[in-house]
Formats: C-alpha cells, sequence, structure tokens
C-alpha cells in the first residue's frame, strides 16, 4: 500500500499557532496584569469585564484542547495506514484497482480530517478575535455611560471624541494600537475578508494587503492583552476621575499595551 500523502501543507506558525496560549497571564513582578479601579460603578465594570474576557479564553482553550486531540487522533490514523499490511484479497491483477481505490480513499479521508481540523483552530481564533472587540464595543459604551450618562454609543470616532471631552485620550491607553488592530481586524474578517491598506500598514501584516486572511494564520492572544490593558487601564482613570483619590499609576509599554517598566 501506498503511504499516505504527509502533512505538510501546514506551516511551522501554524503548527506553532495550535500551542499558542490564549489567556491573561497573571503574577508579572511589576504587577503589570493587574488593575484596582475604585468605586462601585467602575469596580464593578472591571470585575465583570475580566470575567468575560476569561471566560472567551476559556471558550478558545476548550476549541483548541478538541483541535489537539483530533490531531493526534489523525496522526494515528494515517501511521497505522502507513504500517498497514497488504490486503491477501487484493493479490492478483483483477482486484488490483479495488485496491488502489481504498488507498486513495484512505488518504483522501487523511487529508479531509485534517483541513477540517485546521479550519477549526483557525475558525476559533477569528471568533475570539470577533469577541474581542465585541467586548471592547460593549464595556466602551457601559464606561461612558458610568462616566457622563451618554449610553448607546457604538461608532469609533465618537468613542474617541466622547472620552476626549470628558478629559480621556483613548489614544494614550496602554494597548491602544493593539485595540485599534483588533477592530480593523474584526472588520476584515466580518466583512470583505481580505487585509486592507490600512492593516498592511501594521507591522503585523506589511506586504500582505489584498491576501485573504483565511490564508493568514491569526494569534488572537496579542489582542487580548491590548484589549485587557487598554480597558483596565480606563476603567482605573475613570474611577480616579469619579471618585478621587490617588491617580493611576504611569506605565511604559509596548504598542499592545504590555508593560514594560514603570515610569
Amino acid at each position: 500500500m501506498t503511504d499516505p500523502q504527509p502533512k505538510t501543507f501546514r506551516s511551522p506558525a501554524e503548527q506553532s499557532a495550535l500551542l499558542a496560549p490564549f489567556e491573561i497571564p497573571m503574577g508579572h513582578p511589576l504587577g503589570c496584569d493587574h488593575y484596582t479601579p475604585r468605586g462601585n460603578v467602575m469596580g464593578g465594570l472591571y470585575v465583570q469585564a475580566q470575567w468575560e474576557l476569561m471566560n472567551l479564553a476559556a471558550f478558545h482553550r476548550a476549541a483548541f484542547d478538541t483541535v489537539r486531540r483530533q490531531d493526534k487522533s489523525i496522526a494515528e490514523y494515517a501511521q497505522s495506514l502507513k504500517s498497514e499490511l497488504p490486503n491477501p484479497l487484493f493479490n492478483d491483477e483483477d482486484s488490483e484497482g479495488w485496491a488502489e481505490l481504498m488507498d486513495s480513499r484512505s488518504r483522501t479521508a487523511v487529508l479531509d480530517a485534517d483541513n477540517v481540523n485546521a479550519a477549526v483552530a483557525a475558525y476559533a481564533n477569528e471568533l475570539c478575535i470577533i469577541g474581542l472587540w465585541a467586548h471592547c464595543e460593549k464595556y466602551l459604551d457601559r464606561v461612558l455611560a458610568g462616566l457622563t450618562g451618554t449610553p448607546g454609543i457604538y461608532r469609533w470616532d465618537e468613542f474617541l471624541q466622547r472620552f476626549k471631552s470628558a478629559d480621556i485620550d483613548l489614544t494614550t491607553l496602554p494597548g491602544f494600537d493593539g485595540a485599534v488592530e483588533c477592530r480593523m481586524l474584526n472588520n476584515a474578517l466580518k466583512h470583505g475578508g481580505v487585509i486592507t491598506a490600512a492593516l498592511a500598514a501594521k507591522p503585523n501584516f506589511a506586504g500582505q494587503a489584498s491576501k485573504e486572511l483565511r490564508d493568514v494564520v491569526l494569534n488572537p492572544q496579542p489582542y487580548l492583552l491590548a484589549v485587557h490593558h487598554m480597558m483596565g487601564s480606563l476603567l482605573e482613570t475613570c474611577a480616579w476621575k469619579l471618585d478621587g483619590g490617588s491617580p493611576p499609576r504611569p506605565w511604559r509599554t509596548d504598542s499592545f499595551g504590555r508593560r514594560v517598566t514603570a515610569d
């Protein structure tokens, strides 16, 4: 029997994406993953937002646990085909065609199952990116309502303007750049399905303008961290404006909000 076609259509990046964590890490020496907004309004929103982010991460891990188990089963089945002994029923010329047909169908089954599994992994990543921006929109609206009493806003430019009117510049928050990229990717996934010119201007998608997003390995982890940091910092700032006390401690961060060191 001919060996099944090896699984070579996944790139190293795609293989490593199956192992990429999707979580909010805790316990950094700088305390960089914790925010402490005071007061009933912003403190309550922070708790709700954190639980929803952790639930989204749990969904992603559950999906990828299934993907990994299926990947292992497919690999074991493919290996069993390699070591399968010749079928004595197909040892004459008349039966050779049937043997080749069964062999072809077995190899096709391996490839089909692997393609479906890879598609499930990609779909889980896409859903989490879309879910992250939905989370952002919902809590930006709730935070603004708690701060100014004006809910029902879902336009990005209006969010920026309304917060600025309240003396909060969203563009200065840790994680802002990563959250904006998440927003752009969310829109691209839901609409055209290709990398837009604006996305191609970002380092993560440089030189890939008009490329189909289904052909791109997407890692939602940096966007999770960016959203977590932007919203946590925003809630701290709003709590300070509402209830007074010490202002949030300033941090130097990278463009996705990961804190590098205290100022």
